[in-house]
């Protein structure tokens, strides 16, 4: 027997440092010798030294390209280093040589899956996947993985039909019982997502992702100090998970625990999903000490929402030794900041920047002041609409009746959690439909299309010609009340010091704490919670309750709410 073929043997009996002495037997007397390069570059991959395996496996690709199977394992190889374009590119080659390869589309299914790209990765991804099942019905990672991606697109019915079906065929599955543990909990259905997910551990104790979706199930369900000492758990067994981290700030910040939620949400830049857009420059991020006249950057890293709810931290950087300020944010989102006095110049997302000495996140402001909530800056108002534009819109609302009511129903759907915190148009049908207020639309794209079937078109005053947040902001300053989902209008709103109804779902985002009725960030707002997972209806009886009381000498009729 050749040392090839010794080692294959070795390999496949586990016995690693001998298959490997084989395969470096080969390569000393034949130093290009693609399989033997390949199949030690696969034994290193066994042992966790990736840049050994990675090395290796380019060189069995450069020597042999034509093997469907060496760009199929560089795939796996680079994956597991962090390299997950590079694994894209090689699996996609992978395919394009054998297309009747099942563990190559079941890989390229995975890797797009996990590819943050939007709705292309999850059709790329439900494709690869596809073919796999049509190669080989019964693998297991490409059924467990078409099951996410029909959790993802929200084919409801589908996703649960063949996770029904996979947990009867693989019910010591830990990564099935995840996996359905992870539809229900997009379904809001958090009492069986915690039954589902603790199956899971059951078959797999300690696993990090199904330890960190009880936590999270934990959280949604009203069981905050639950999930904080799940998060705390798995940090002590690993100090550097940087999703474990992220994810406890949340809770604390949710508790109000401001002081250790600001350092552990830090951790967010160390994150998969957002490290590659941590802003990098040569000096330190500002540590709060005087500026003594010299220039900082500010710079938005999230949405409008977010941008509006930390303006209010400018001027406390200003008073730290009255040093220039230029904000960094989306171009749209100018004309409403510009009302921050603050702000000595505004600059929008890729354009040169001028000379500066500091920088720093906005949403990492809390933290470099020490932000509590018995400290948190809540000015009743602290952003302003353009005069010019109040007095314009002013004119075209002249003629609807008050009290006027703007209405906003549907957040960005791109985010990943809209679906649970947007509710349909048509629930507040009950409300606009036995009310005798005014109600004006307030939205600018997504959300306008549900208008036509909404039931309530004829009593909804549509505005042409929105163009920017700061046309929005001079509407609702010719408004009496704001009536909002969790969006970035419930924000801009509040900073404007409007009198604001923000609608939310049973688990929404840390911003809005538990249980109040009050938010500590905006003085004006009042806040309606969903009493059970996806109850709408409930919430908007009493938002139209609320309206009757508060307006009920200015209406013009009784309102009954279905």
């Amino acid at each position: 027997m050749d040392d090839l073929s010794r080692g294959r043997a070795l390999h496949k009996a586990g016995r690693m440092a001998e298959a490997k002495a084989c395969y470096r037997n080969v390569l000393a007397r034949e130093p290009d010798n693609a399989a033997a390069l390949h199949l030690l570059g696969l034994a290193e991959f066994l042992d966790d030294r990736f840049p050994e395996a990675i090395d290796l496996i380019e060189r069995a690709v450069a020597r042999d390209g034509a093997r469907a199977n060496y760009w199929r394992d560089l795939a796996a190889v680079r994956d597991a280093a962090g390299d997950r374009m590079g694994a894209l590119a090689s699996v996609r080659q992978s395919v394009r040589l054998d297309a009747r390869d099942a563990e190559a589309w079941a890989l390229l299914g995975a890797l797009a899956l996990g590819n943050d790209a939007g709705a292309d990765s999850l059709a790329e991804s439900e494709a690869a996947l596809t073919l796999a099942l049509a190669i080989a019905p019964d693998h297991e990672q490409a059924n467990e993985n078409l099951a996410v991606v029909l959790t993802k697109t929200a084919r409801w019915t589908a996703a649960e039909e063949l996770l029904r079906k996979q947990l009867a065929a693989w019910p010591r599955s830990p990564s099935v019982w995840h996996n359905f543990a992870y539809y229900l909990r997009e379904q809001s259905r958090f009492d069986e997502g915690l039954a589902a997910i603790r199956r899971s551990l059951a078959l797999r104790p300690g696993w990090r992702e199904s330890v960190l979706l009880l936590a999270s199930l934990c959280e949604e369900n009203g069981q905050s100090d639950e999930a904080v000492a799940i998060y705390r758990q798995a940090i002590a067994t690993n100090p550097d998970d940087a999703e474990a981290h992220f994810s406890l700030g949340c809770a604390l910040l949710n508790q109000g625990a401001y002081a250790e939620g600001w350092r552990e949400y830090e951790w967010r830049w160390s994150r998969d999903e957002t490290r590659a857009h941590r802003p990098r420059f040569d000096m330190p991020p500002w540590d709060g000490s005087p500026l003594e006249g010299r220039t900082i950057l500010l710079h938005a890293e999230q949405g409008a929402g977010d941008t509006f709810q930390f303006a209010r931290f400018i001027p406390l950087v200003k008073a730290r030794g009255s040093g220039r300020i230029i904000l960094e944010c989306n171009r749209d989102w100018h004309a409403v900041l510009r009302s921050v006095a603050a702000i000595d110049q505004l600059i929008g997302k890729g354009e040169a920047r001028p000379p500066f000495d500091a920088h720093c996140v906005l949403l990492s402001l809390p933290l470099t002041f020490g932000t509590t909530l018995d400290v948190l800056p809540a000015p009743v108002r602290y952003l302003r609409a353009d005069p010019a534009r109040v007095a314009a819109w002013g004119e075209r609302l002249a003629g609807l009746p008050r009290p006027r009511v703007g209405l906003c129903w549907q957040g960005n759907p791109r985010f990943k959690a809209d679906r649970r915190r947007s509710p349909p148009l048509s629930v507040l049908a009950p409300l606009v439909g036995a009310s005798r207020a005014s109600f004006v639309s307030i939205h600018k794209g997504a959300g306008e299309a549900q208008i036509p079937a909404s039931g309530i078109a004829d009593r909804l005053t549509v505005l042409p010609g929105i163009e920017d947040f700061a046309d929005t902001a001079a509407i609702i300053d010719n408004l009496d009340l704001v009536v909002t989902s969790d969006t970035s209008i419930a924000h801009l709103a509040g900073a404007l010091g409007k009198t604001t109804w923000t609608m939310l779902s049973f688990a929404p985002d840390w911003r809005w704490h538990q249980k109040r009725e009050d938010s500590p960030w905006y003085p004006s707002m009042r806040l309606f919670r969903q009493r059970e997972p996806g109850n709408w209806a409930e919430v908007v009886a009493r938002v139209a309750r609320a309206l009757e009381e508060t307006f009920a000498g200015d209406l013009r009729g009784p309102l009954s709410p279905a």
